[in-house]
């Protein structure tokens, strides 16, 4: 049987891109891929133990060359780009920091290994034909061969070498190799060198945490290294963590690390600095892009690969403000009308400025459009179309309309309409939507009571909604949001206390609310609603950081809720679409407007990624954001003046060239079925859960980014409940367990949680345990679900215990019924046998023990082995089982009497971490920390000894330090899909 991989997510290793404007070429592991894809496959250019590292034009055919060079480990290979296959792959004797060949002698290659030597190798034979060993013997992690500028053919490159000792060596490949320069400063190991002959500049980064620049002044034309002067010029610090790459521009210089953090400087300043560049995974790969100017292409561990704008990080304006009538001005409220913002100052007056992209700084760019001498204070502003709205604390509601006078000079005029007197105390909130294309315009006043106003032909038609105490809500809350479906007749509110309220149009009279959703958010409540016309889907984001999906009943009217997530941010403000223009087609996004800290915060909804932040002091202000492809606007208020930001969301938005994958190790894949299509559940240390779809082909696509685990995710169980629902239940650190709801078109919801020692505040407060506490940082490690009873969940821990946890039935909560008796050693595996009714579980002694599911009894235990018992197949009465151990041995174990059992030594190279069995075929497949996926055919033994195994076949995978495999059938050929899971994950087809 074979073994054909069908799609890879690990690290981006190196990134390319000719200077003819063509793809861009990228090395994940030892595959070499273009980006886009479109229809070119991935070519697999080294064997799975070696990275790529770093990708080069051909030299001799300089930077349009359609061939380029491709390296990593101690292999160098050379691909021909348009044809798609390798065409010469030369073996070095030591790891390749650098290569290069001079271009009127291409038949020689100069190699600069890991040793600071450098082999001069014949092209065709990959032959040593000589060998220079520098004076100063030492080890390199960065190094390059700098090529000659004299005219001589024969002439060696200068060799930069970054030692491991906190120096950069400059020599050259000659008699006795001396050393010419020595440059110092750096406190830690080199990780990465670069030098761009035209400004005459050598960049270094190191596990200091600091980029340094170093430039060098040739004396003579030919510029000779060994007399020239390199003089320290630039320190470029604020990275948090180890600097890896660096990219040097023709003004620019980019720095990306272990951070996660890109860093642009321009003649040593910083201008620019993304802190989360690839979702918190380090940065490995910087290349020029040459398609679109003023821009750069970096590669993360997380897989992904985006495009950077050189533009500097927006700056906040402020706008001046002037004095009216010897009183100052100092804005309260913001909205936007047309190019003009609109500002509430002070008490009583409304200004208008022109869009700041078209305006001065002066004083004179504003204009006042109305004034209230003799009126209460405005409590709230909307504009709406050309209408202006205005609430006052005197309970009054004032309509205007809004016109530009002159195109030539602009002006902003207000003509009032309407005033009318609707609540005798404080209009606390006020919202418009648009009903039967008409303004409905509702206030809400003391007491949570609503009332709703439509105009039309200066008259005004007046209703009132009932007080949302009449909805068993609370008082003393007000309307935040509103949203209208017309095909169901239905208005939607959301109040202050995160609840949701459904009112039939028809009915608003008097009426009561047709469904409340009481707290569907916490902290101060529903931020934003939407209405989908077409799906009858309502969605609500909160300043509790959750997003959430209802599909209403189109008859009953009654939600039914499909989806929450929790975004990375501490409160959710706005839900905005804007259309970009991907691949010649318009493509509609959803970006989710909130605050995070004092900044604002741009959030992409399908990158699941934060975009941009802009620090504005908090979400306790008044601000507006205009989203526009070209130009976007954010206005806020800040400190009693008016700060303007502007953005180009397509530089933010059109970054993306390749989505990422997790940004750190993996520790757990489940495969599940849904309406007839196949799904990935994976997560691991960055607490993330990710939902992937799999097409028939192997390939992954990631569908939903689940946020809510605190620590990280150590397992995951998934069960069938009926044709169109499944239950996922997910373990991790901090003895966390949350409980999900999978529906038809992969609706998740999370539907309980709970935590073994409680929140926080109760865990400092330890006295309040009378029990013994085992673990004082208990992780729970493994889970599994009873598939005949899904409301019986097992758990294993650290703390060395077997809990069990019931679930209600509608799974809306999760009580632990009883644990175990404490063992000796942590519990690192769990399987439940739904026939014997038994719970069995491996741990870290080497004991495999069976439990009753009913009490947690414990029924059997035997000791197999002096290593720890990772993994264990799912058992199944009369026949095989078999465990994996920390020491590389498969263990057969007579279930479940546990009276024999067969160590099968030295099976993997490293401890194994998961096993399958397949059942079918009598086969076994077994992964291990050493990158392998085994194949074994169990064979029939002595009824004294158990069953045989025979290796079969082997695969060597992309995905270092493995952690977790699983294996799904694929169709009705008999074909399996095996998936492995580490830093990274592979998925291959076994046929």
């Amino acid at each position: 049987m074979s073994w054909l991989e069908k799609d890879l997510a690990c690290r981006v290793g190196a990134l390319y891109q000719s200077q003819t404007h063509g793809p861009i070429w990228a090395g994940i592991g030892g595959t070499l891929i273009r980006v886009p894809s479109g229809s070119t496959r991935p070519l697999r250019v080294f064997q799975h133990d070696t990275y790529i590292h770093r990708i080069l034009p051909s030299p001799s055919e300089g930077a349009t060359a359609h061939t380029i060079w491709v390296y990593g480990g101690k292999r160098l290979a050379v691909v021909d780009t348009l044809e798609g296959r390798v065409l010469i792959q030369i073996q070095a004797p030591d790891w390749i920091q650098h290569v290069w060949a001079s271009p009127q002698d291409s038949t020689k290659l100069w190699v600069l290994t890991s040793h600071n030597r450098v082999h001069l190798m014949a092209f065709d034979s990959g032959q040593i034909l000589s060998t220079w060993v520098c004076q100063e013997r030492c080890l390199l992690y960065a190094g390059l061969l700098v090529p000659s500028m004299s005219l001589s053919t024969g002439a060696p490159p200068t060799v930069l070498s970054g030692t491991v000792f906190q120096t950069i060596l400059v020599w050259q490949p000659q008699w006795a190799s001396p050393v010419w320069h020595r440059l110092t400063g750096h406190e830690g190991v080199i990780f990465g060198l670069e030098f761009h002959a035209g400004r005459q500049l050598i960049c270094s980064t190191s596990d200091d945490r600091t980029a340094r620049v170093w430039r060098v002044l040739f004396d003579t034309p030919d510029q000779d290294w060994h007399r020239c002067q390199i003089q320290a010029w630039w320190v470029f610090s604020g990275h948090t963590a180890r600097v890896f790459r660096s990219l040097i521009l023709s003004d620019m210089i980019v720095i990306g690390g272990e951070d996660s953090r890109l860093t642009f400087w321009r003649q040593g300043r910083l201008v620019r600095s993304e802190s989360q560049a690839h979702n918190g995974s380090p940065v490995w790969a910087l290349a020029a892009s040459f398609d679109q100017a003023d821009s750069v292409i970096s590669g993360g561990q997380d897989g992904s690969i985006r495009r950077w704008s050189l533009d500097p990080d927006p700056v906040a304006v402020e706008l001046a403000m002037p004095s009216f009538n010897a009183r100052d001005f100092y804005p309260r409220i913001v909205r936007r009308y047309l190019d003009w913002k609109i500002c509430v100052a002070g008490n009583n007056s409304i200004v208008a400025l022109r869009s700041s992209h078209s305006v001065s700084r002066d004083a004179q760019s504003i204009t006042l459009v109305h004034e209230f001498p003799d009126q209460p204070t405005l409590a709230a502003l909307v504009v709406f179309q050309n209408a202006m709205y205005a609430a006052t604390n005197g309970g009054q509601l004032i309509e205007y309309t809004l016109k530009e006078e002159d195109q030539a000079n602009p002006a902003l005029s207000c003509q009032l309409v309407t005033s009318v007197q609707v609540f005798d105390g404080k209009v606390f909130s006020l919202q418009v939507v648009s009903y039967d294309k008409k303004p409905l315009v509702l206030a809400c006043g003391p007491q949570g009571l609503v009332k709703g106003f439509q105009s039309a032909n200066s008259s005004v038609k007046s209703f009132q909604l009932p007080s949302p105490k009449q909805s068993k809500v609370e008082q003393g809350q007000w309307v935040n949001c509103a949203s209208i479906h017309e095909s169901l007749g239905l208005l939607v509110l959301g109040d202050r206390h995160g609840n949701i309220l459904g009112y039939l149009l028809d009915e608003l009279l008097g009426s009561n609310a047709v469904f409340t959703i009481i707290k569907a958010h916490q902290q101060r409540g529903v931020s934003h609603l939407s209405m989908d016309q077409k799906y009858h889907r309502l969605t609500s984001i909160g300043r509790d950081g959750l997003i959430k999906t209802y599909d209403i009943n189109a008859a009953s009217k009654a939600p039914n809720e499909t989806a929450c997530s929790r975004l990375p941010l501490d409160s959710l403000e706005m839900l905005v679409e804007t259309n970009l223009q991907r691949n010649g087609r318009n493509v509609g996004l959803e970006i989710i407007l909130g605050f995070h800290g004092s900044d604002f915060v741009l959030y992409s909804l399908e990158e699941h990624r934060v975009l941009t932040r802009i620090p504005c002091g908090g979400s306790h202000r008044s601000w507006i954001f205009t989203p526009n492809a070209n130009q976007s606007e954010l206005a806020f208020i800040k400190d009693r003046k008016l700060f303007v930001v502007t953005l180009k969301l397509d530089d933010i938005l059109g970054s993306c060239l390749k989505q990422g994958f997790h940004s750190r190790e993996i520790q757990v894949i489940r495969h599940f079925d849904l309406d007839q299509e196949h799904f990935l559940a994976t997560a691991g240390e960055d607490v993330d859960i990710r939902i992937h779809s799999i097409t028939a082909g192997g390939e992954h696509s990631t569908a939903r980014v689940l946020k809510s685990h605190i620590s990280s995710v150590k397992a995951i169980d998934v069960t069938k409940i009926n044709a169109h629902k499944r239950l996922m239940v997910s373990v991790g650190g901090r003895a966390q367990i949350k409980v999900w709801l999978i529906s038809s078109g992969l609706a998740i919801t999370e539907k309980a949680s709970y935590m073994l020692k409680g929140n926080d505040k109760r865990r400092k407060k330890t006295w309040r345990d009378a029990r013994v506490i085992h673990d004082t940082e208990t992780r729970f490690i493994d889970v599994a679900i009873d598939p005949r009873n899904h409301t019986n969940i097992f758990v294993g821990g650290s703390d060395c215990v077997l809990r069990k946890f019931e679930l209600s039935d509608d799974f809306s909560r999760i009580d632990l019924v009883i644990e175990s008796e404490p063992l000796h050693h942590s519990i690192l595996s769990v399987q439940v046998d739904p026939e014997l009714g038994l719970v069995v579980t491996t741990s870290n002694d080497g004991f495999v023990r069976t439990f009753t599911t009913e009490e947690l009894i414990l029924v059997r235990e035997r000791m197999l082995t002096k290593s720890g018992l990772n993994v264990i197949s799912k058992p199944y009465q009369d026949q095989n089982c078999f465990a994996g151990s920390d020491g590389g041995e498969i263990i057969w174990i007579d279930y479940p009497d546990l009276n024999k059992h067969c160590v099968f030594p030295q099976c993997q190279a490293a401890q194994i971490n998961g096993i399958h069995l397949l059942r079918e075929t009598n086969e076994l497949i077994t992964s291990s920390v050493d990158q392998r996926i085994s194949l074994w055919s169990i064979m029939s033994g002595s009824d004294s000894d158990g069953p045989t195994l025979q290796l079969k076949s082997q695969v060597c995978t992309d995905i270092a330090d493995a952690q977790c495999l699983e294996i799904w059938p694929k169709g009705r050929d008999g074909s399996s899909f095996a998936t492995i899971g580490g830093e990274g994950m592979a998925i291959f087809e076994l046929k």
